[in-house]
């Protein structure tokens, strides 16, 4: 077996100190002299036709010096898969309460929003549609992109705009399917049929900071933006398409992330800063979002009707499921969210039959934009409620029912993919072991309930998936490592400093690793789709065999060996098998008096990858929805809960969490701890506090941490009632010691197991988080 120094170790976050003693900068944080500060006018309607836009008093005032419209810019949409459908400002129509229609630059912020109340803005308001399943007749009166099948359209492999078309229905944006075996034959063979509506809430991602952009423009249009965001390499291009700059003149450098859950993917307010900066004579601009302009950016709602058939013995052998994506205004990822429904549809269980439909459909509300789980955590909620229906009517265990029908490795799932890798049991029965040793459940106490629950949830790896890295050794020994990933807070930074010091057999303190500047680090695919580790980490990995190659071969010279048999540790290049014969890095460099140390050939030791992963996946059938591979990898996690439910309020409150995550390899143990505590907190605030309000005019009425309720820490079991397990499925091996993507698969299950918590407390079952005392009091009667 494979000995580490420092994969699987307990190291510290390399960050650690600079976040907790302030220093670490943010976009926030980034100062010019001359910096100007931008604005936003929003659409106060949920669709509205733009009449005409008058700027006179907003440019009148003193200290504004640019303002923007739709007008000056190119006219043209973004986005990079589905429809591109995004523009930076609204152009002719506003199409949510929110939308975009001005900008404003000014010596100072208060200036800049001052100036954009002064737009004024005349609007002849149009009827609105917030229902999809209203949005979707034929006859709906409101068509959101009338040039839909005109604009330019990058479906996700498997999705086609043929059978889209022959669907019939209006403002769609994406649609997806997948047929297997026969599924009305199953359900009259079947012993027990359930058939059900689910309904997820509107929710926004609420990282800690909202999003922020600086942006500079120099001589000859050479753009820098500061940015926070999850995909740098992704924010550029689509830059370069919104505003129509080439990308060599693109530059974008990420300082430290507040938090992103998916919402920091796409392009926002990089497009917006980038704009004004055009204006104003090379002035840099800061735009900056209140909370409030964050929840424009928001989590896609759903409706999902499921319907299963189980044998007697608990066995299921047929579902099928209409899945429905609100996808607010612009549909962005909303197309691939679709097809992705899929994995959470069909990744957990084994099922003979299945019938998937998926839809995507526009919608008067606001952008919706990614999150944590992406497509898997709203089927998934709709699914293990179904599991937990049917082990009470077959008179079964939950748990039980879930280890006779859960994937296992050699299975074949429903898109005709051999499951590989799978710790769904594993996870499953590690739950289950930790709840054997809770105290007895006592299901009354006075006026409180008491109930358990289980869920299972899983997360996929996207495809195809690519990133680069080069890898320096420094004159003084230490190893630069350059990589475009990005850490928003889940240690991103550490592991891939561990791998890197893993490799040359260093303390992790002799890494420098260099953060997000598009000038210097190579192509990345970013924070996305539970994958940077592995993508991003044997890009580093592969760039650090390459440098080692040229020091071992710098080497050969000095110890009279060959390469290849030499190896590296402490700074120095060794012979294998006599360790006495060795030379230290510093030693390869030749030092010239006057200027330093340099290397005598080829300019500097300098290593570069590319992980490209394309290759394994097959191409998916758009009529069936069958593939040999659609994953890059399978992550799986289940939760266990406990909860107490006060009969008088209505209020739940959760006493005890056990969650379990297969993670391949734990390459960082307390990162992997971290990502299932992490999850215990969002998912409880996705199951019980959170959700948008509109009125019936589309605005919404909760934009803020006062009205839009988050879990606090009175909120959450005590630390000893919580529980994160490591469950080290075997993975394969190249893909980073076995290591697997942690940071969204820990979330799926999350809401599922409280509600089936919840009902197993009080008896009923709600259909629609989050779960709220009114709910609650409404369920059991004591309240209409």
């Amino acid at each position: 077996m494979e000995e580490f120094m420092h994969i699987g170790e307990r190291v510290p976050k390399v960050d650690a100190l600079k976040k907790a003693t302030g220093t670490a900068d943010f976009t926030d944080d980034i100062m010019f002299h001359n910096m100007l500060y931008g604005a936003i006018k929003h659409s106060p309607y949920a669709h509205a036709k733009i009449l005409s836009i008058n700027t006179t008093k907003a440019k009148a005032l003193p200290g504004v010096v640019a303002v923007v419209t739709a007008d000056d810019l190119p006219k043209v949409k973004y986005g990079l898969t589905g429809s591109y459908d995004y523009v930076v400002l609204a152009q002719g129509r506003a199409l949510f309460a929110g939308d975009a229609v001005a900008l404003v630059a000014a010596e100072d912020e208060a200036t800049a929003k001052e100036a954009a109340e002064l737009i004024d803005v005349k609007y002849k308001e149009l009827p609105a549609v917030f229902d999809p399943e209203e949005a979707w007749k034929p006859d709906c009166q409101v068509e959101i992109h009338p040039d839909f099948y005109e604009t330019r359209i990058v479906m996700p492999g498997g999705c086609s705009i043929e059978l889209m078309k022959e669907q019939n229905k209006k403002n769609l944006c994406g649609y997806f399917r997948v047929r297997t075996g026969d599924v009305e034959k199953a359900f009259k063979e079947a012993h027990l049929v359930i058939e059900n509506r689910y309904t997820t809430q509107w929710m926004t991602p609420t990282p800690l900071e909202p999003d922020c952009a600086v942006a500079k423009v120099d001589e000859g249009n050479e753009v820098t933006v500061w940015s926070s965001n999850q995909c740098p390499y992704m924010v550029r291009t689509e830059l370069s398409d919104a505003l129509q700059i080439p990308l060599s003149k693109i530059r974008i450098i990420v300082p430290y992330v507040g938090g992103g859950f998916g919402n920091k993917l796409e392009l926002k307010a990089e497009a917006m800063a980038t704009a004004l900066a055009l204006f104003t004579g090379g002035r840099p601009v800061k735009l900056r979002w209140s909370r409030e302009e964050a929840f424009n950016y928001t989590s896609h709602p759903s409706v999902t009707y499921v319907k299963d058939g189980f044998k007697k013995d608990g066995t299921l052998i047929a579902r099928e499921m209409t899945w429905v994506l609100n996808a607010g205004a612009y549909g962005g990822w909303s197309c691939l969210k679709v097809k992705n429904s899929a994995f959470g549809a069909l990744g957990i269980y084994k099922m003979p039959n299945f019938k998937l439909d998926a839809y995507g459909v526009y919608t008067n509300r606001p952008v919706t934009v990614s999150q944590r789980g992406f497509g898997s955590r709203q089927p998934i909620w709709a699914i293990e409620n179904q599991m937990d229906i049917a082990a009470k009517k077959l008179g079964m265990d939950p748990v039980e029912l879930r280890l006779k029908n859960v994937m296992e490795e050699g299975d074949i799932n429903a898109s005709g993919e051999t499951m590989e890798s799978i710790g769904a049991k594993e996870c499953l029965i590690k739950v289950r072991e930790a709840m054997k040793n809770w105290e007895p459940l006592v299901r009354r106490s006075g006026h409180f309930l008491r109930g358990r629950g289980v869920a299972i949830g899983t997360k996929y790896s996207l495809v195809p998936i690519a990133a680069g890295a080069i890898v320096k050794v420094c004159e003084d020994g230490t190893i630069e490592a350059r990589s475009s990933a990005v850490d928003m807070g889940q240690g991103a930074y550490t592991v891939l400093s561990q791998i890197v010091a893993e490799e040359f057999k260093i303390p992790i303190e002799r890494v420098k690793l260099v953060r997000v500047d598009t000038a210097i680090t190579p192509f990345g695919f970013g924070a996305s789709s539970n994958s940077q580790t592995q993508i991003a980490g044997n890009a580093l990995r592969w760039a650090c065999d390459d440098v080692k190659a040229q020091i071992f071969q710098k080497a050969a010279s000095f110890l009279e060996a060959k390469p290849e048999d030499l190896d590296t540790k402490d700074s120095k290049v060794f012979v294998k098998n006599d360790r006495n014969r060795s030379v230290p890095f510093t030693e390869l460099f030749t030092f010239m008096p006057l200027s330093g140390m340099f290397l005598d050939e080829g300019g500097e030791f300098l290593g570069k990858a590319t992980v490209y992963r394309t290759g394994t996946v097959a191409q998916t059938d758009p009529y069936t929805g069958h593939t040999k591979k659609m994953s890059n990898y399978w992550g799986y996690s289940c939760l266990g809960v406990e909860v107490e439910v006060d009969m008088e309020t209505g209020q739940a409150k959760v006493t005890r969490m056990v969650g379990a995550l297969d993670c391949g390899k734990a390459l960082h143990p307390p990162g992997v701890e971290g990502q299932i505590e992490g999850s215990f907190s969002m998912g409880m605030g996705q199951a019980l506090f959170e959700e948008m309000l509109f009125d019936d005019r589309g605005r919404l009425l909760n934009p803020n941490f006062r009205d839009y309720k988050l879990p606090t820490i009175t909120d959450h079991p005590h630390f000893d009632k919580q529980e994160a397990i490591i469950v080290e499925c075997p993975h394969e091996p190249d893909r980073v010691w076995g290591g697997k993507g942690v940071g969204e698969a820990a979330i799926t299950p999350m809401v599922s197991g409280i509600g089936n918590a919840i009902c197993d407390a009080i008896g009923e079952r709600i259909f629609s988080p989050p779960l709220t005392a009114e709910k609650i009091l409404r369920a059991l009667g004591k309240i209409k």
